[in-house]
């Protein structure tokens, strides 16, 4: 967690932490979408793109992966849920139960 005073916005999102996400270039991060959703918890700010993951040290390939990013933002602080499986998996339920399983303390 990290502390914010802003609220985080789709706006923000977009040019602050996606941009911080793009400085990666060996990732090979290409966006799908940026959304907000409402979670029992609160907003959220999700991004859905997609990566390189790292090298396997056996194999030294990587995989394409599916990847998202939840920002939850209350009173100051910034929490991110990050997300990622091997792209075309079927991870929406398990996402979505984990992004919904989300509190502050």
């Amino acid at each position: 967690m990290e502390a914010r005073v802003e609220p985080v916005t789709v706006n923000s999102v977009k040019n602050e932490q996606l941009a911080e996400l793009r400085k990666n270039d060996k990732a090979a991060i290409q966006a799908t979408g940026i959304k907000s959703e409402k979670l029992p918890t609160g907003t959220a700010i999700v991004i859905a793109y997609s990566s390189n993951s790292d090298l396997n040290p056996v194999t030294n390939k990587a995989i394409r992966l599916e990847d998202a990013r939840y920002y939850f933002w209350k009173d100051g602080k910034l929490a991110t849920l990050i997300l990622a499986s091997p792209y075309g998996a079927d991870n929406a339920d398990q996402w979505q139960l984990m992004a919904k399983s989300f509190r502050w303390q």
